[in-house]
């Protein structure tokens, strides 16, 4: 309550305040932003909170307000469309990696609202076949992998896999049964699977071991996409939708990339822009 009260002091005084406003909702996720503060704001105040902060900030810093007001389907969905070129596919692959079967359906609704298109308009922009194959498997995937079903796939690995066959399987892993898997495999085969992945697969070795790190180490591989584009990207629109998205998954973590991100996003001098990001990450101290 105290936070929403402080939201609704800012956007009431002051246009000039509306970095403080950021400030403020650096104190919550994505998710606690959108179920919990929106609706006991309007609730509160009889007032709509997203009107409220649209009219009242402007510029970049209304565009980081709408981001994260936007739900994370609808920015991965808009993320997906805008990687799909050439020279962003290793960032499509990293993003996609971290969708799970339950994900992908509302990834599927908002890319048919944005687009008006269904999701197999995605993959006619997408050249590459392994990496179309990638995103079919991951948009085509209804369930988690069973116990039975790894110790099949372990057992098909003895014989000659296609490409499909592996992405098919490795979609239906979860954090749960990734070590189980990893283990089943050493005990059947007699090497770890990441030897077995370089011999028979090394077309495809980047795209699964990228599914598995997602698996594995949600945050790392989070943090990394977010680092490479506060290296590289001087486009404030990407810059805000990755940040938001990633918000939430990185919050327990934040403190291990925050010198990092700071130092990055200082050296891109994104002036206004810079110091809201920072505010967003809940970076005041540095």
């Amino acid at each position: 309550n105290e936070g929403i009260d402080q939201l609704y002091e800012v956007l009431k005084n002051s246009h000039s305040k509306e970095k403080d406003a950021v400030s403020i909702l650096a104190q919550f996720t994505n998710e606690q932003i959108i179920k919990k503060i929106i609706p006991k704001y309007n609730q509160k105040y009889n007032r709509n909170m997203i009107e409220h902060i649209q009219h009242e900030s402007q510029g970049l810093v209304r565009r980081l307000f709408t981001t994260i007001l936007t739900p994370r389907y609808q920015i991965w969905a808009q993320l997906l469309f805008d990687f799909s070129g050439t020279k962003m596919l290793p960032h499509l692959v990293k993003i996609a990696s971290l969708i799970d079967h339950q994900d992908r359906f509302r990834l599927i609704q908002n890319y048919q609202e944005l687009f008006s298109q269904p999701i197999d308009h995605l993959f006619t922009l997408i050249k590459d076949q392994n990496i179309n194959l990638y995103l079919k498997s991951i948009m085509k995937n209804e369930y988690e992998i069973t116990d039975d079903g790894i110790l099949q796939f372990c057992e098909d690995c003895k014989q000659i896999m296609t490409a499909q066959q592996m992405f098919e399987f490795i979609v239906t892993l979860t954090p749960k049964k990734l070590p189980k898997f990893l283990q089943q495999f050493k005990i059947q085969l007699g090497y770890n699977f990441d030897v077995y992945l370089l011999k028979a697969h090394g077309e495809i070795k980047d795209i699964v071991q990228c599914r598995l790190l997602s698996l594995e180490a949600p945050v790392q591989q989070i943090a990394d996409i977010l680092m490479q584009f506060i290296k590289k990207t001087k486009d404030d629109v990407i810059l805000s939708q990755v940040t938001c998205v990633f918000r939430d998954y990185l919050w327990k973590d934040l403190n291990l990339y925050y010198k990092d991100m700071v130092e990055h996003i200082k050296a891109n001098q994104w002036g206004r822009y810079e110091d809201a990001i920072l505010r967003l990450w809940g970076i005041e101290w540095f």
